[in-house]
């Protein structure tokens, strides 16, 4: 298989699942917590797919191959530090209510 051949089929799945992927990755992971988004995590593994589709294998299943880079990329920001939320930030929303 061609490496033009293969970008194709990455780049039809990808548009073809792209509403299944934004929704797998909001299922595994609270956006508002880590301060990024799910479309940023899937344009990175799109990014990072992209760039490295010329190893010798063959992917035998394109749409296992993604999702599980999804899972290792949530899992990743999830081992980063979190983003520290200052305590004044949640006092200034109670006294709204």
């Amino acid at each position: 298989m061609t490496k033009d051949n293969k970008h194709t089929r990455v780049l039809s799945f990808i548009s073809s699942e792209y509403r299944q992927m934004i929704n797998y990755v909001k299922k595994y992971f609270n956006e508002k917590y880590y301060n990024i988004s799910a479309e940023d995590i899937i344009q990175d593994v799109a990014l990072n797919i992209f760039s490295k589709l010329d190893f010798d294998e063959k992917v035998e299943n394109m749409g296992a191959y993604i999702y599980r880079a999804l899972k290792n990329k949530i899992n990743d920001y999830r081992r980063k530090k979190r983003q520290k939320i200052p305590f004044q930030s949640f006092s200034r929303d109670e006294e709204k209510k």
